[in-house]
């Protein structure tokens, strides 16, 4: 092992309080404070059989557990493989490798790595694995996220890597209500003219091109899928401005580049599709730019539409929950009504629906004209709510249902 004063941060780099660094730090004579393999500090599995450098017993002897040589090569590969190095050699030949790429450290740095080496692979992991399995206190999979309410947007990175996945996500965020998948476009998608959304859903978007980011365990580039960059900007524009706002026009946060540079033709040629670009603009960086759902439906192409839709949906259904419980009377429709008005208006002020009046932007309503003499008997409550996110006054219709009958 070297002995270069510097040559620890290589391994720094790679594995935080590495065997490794500790080793090196030794060799180069760095202090040894808090160094557990260098300190009398024994740990507590090595009580009984550590090793003390030959010649020196003193106090402050250099601690060498027996199995030293077996962790610091099991280290080494765990180091090598992001590398593409073999390995399965020899410590003396993995560590020549390393002391290679080392050596030539700046350059490897400004190299894209292509492909997931550095996850663990996939071919043994299924389809089934995926979606779980669905039984109470033993969920797992996509089954496990039925017991999470707090859930609005879902995305899986592999799901290119297994045939199904693309599918089985969707129809968990359509089976649950309330969720959104983020879907991204294969790593090598082919040519632009016959990239085209796998799904047709109001519940999913879909992303191209894969991106560069750096490798926080090998400090290279390396090109990753973009939904997590995406689900940033969602969040991020939620919280600044609402989920009305559409998640475009955002610089992509924590990129170097794209796979490929779209062009305003491409752009033309994939948004009508509903494939949403990440696109770089000279001086204005790397941004997301379009917002389309996978939906052929005409009323739900645009992502924050549709989201909004369900932001009102779900927050109204779980704000009248009170009525349970409560005599199914005009007093009752009279009170859903305020509350559900209430709401409707401040997102109608903070710009999430349009007209220039209240009455132009949303309508309530709750009471006969929303219920038979039949409902009311078996304390069905029934409210009837059209919002216009699109055009002010062109609504759109949904009914929320609360059962009182248990009073």
């Amino acid at each position: 092992m070297s002995a270069d004063p510097e040559s620890s941060q290589f391994y720094e780099k790679q594995i935080p309080g590495s065997v490794l660094v500790d080793l090196e730090q030794q060799a180069a004579g760095r202090p040894a404070e808090g160094l557990s393999w260098l300190s009398r500090d024994v740990p507590e599995e090595y009580a009984d059989g550590g090793l003390i450098e030959v010649g020196d017993e003193s106090e402050t002897a250099a601690y060498i557990p027996d199995d030293l040589e077996e962790r610091a090569y099991t280290e080494l590969q765990g180091i090598a493989k992001p590398f593409d190095i073999d390995a399965s050699q020899s410590q003396e030949d993995l560590q020549a490798a390393l002391e290679e790429i080392r050596a030539g450290e700046k350059a490897v740095d400004v190299d894209v790595v292509s492909d997931l080496s550095a996850v663990p692979e996939t071919e043994s992991v299924s389809l089934s694995d995926y979606e779980g399995i669905d039984k109470p206190g033993m969920r797992t999979g996509l089954a496990a996220f039925r017991e999470l309410d707090d859930v609005s947007l879902m995305c899986v990175p592999d799901e290119n890597d297994i045939e199904g996945l693309t599918e089985a996500l969707v129809a968990h965020c359509e089976n649950m209500g309330e969720r959104f998948a983020i879907l991204q476009a294969p790593q090598n998608a082919g040519a632009i003219s016959e990239l085209e959304t796998p799904v047709d859903s109001s519940y999913a978007a879909y992303y191209y091109p894969w991106v560069e980011a750096t490798d926080p365990l090998t400090n290279r580039k390396r090109l990753v899928p973009p939904g997590g960059h995406i689900a940033g900007i969602f969040a991020r524009s939620d919280v600044e401005h609402g989920v009305h706002k559409a998640p475009a026009n955002e610089v992509v946060r924590g990129i170097l580049g794209t796979q490929h540079t779209i062009t305003k033709g491409e752009q033309d040629v994939l948004n009508p599709k509903g494939v949403n670009c990440i696109r770089s603009f000279q001086g204005r960086g790397i941004r997301l730019w379009g917002a389309r759902t996978t939906s052929s439906d005409p009323s739900w192409k645009y992502v924050n539409v549709w989201r909004l839709f369900l932001y009102i949906e779900q927050s109204i259904d779980e704000g009248t929950q009170w009525a349970v419980f409560e005599p199914n009377d005009e007093d009752l429709w009279a009170r859903v009504r305020q509350s559900a008005e209430n709401f409707l208006t401040t997102i109608w002020r903070d710009g999430g629906l349009q007209g220039s009046t209240a009455d132009e932007a949303f309508y309530v309503k709750c009471g006969e004209e929303t219920m038979t003499q039949d409902d009311i008997d078996n304390g069905r409550l029934i409210v009837e709510i059209g919002i216009a996110p699109v055009k002010p006054a062109e609504f759109v219709v949904f009914r929320i249902s609360q059962d009182t009958s248990d009073t």
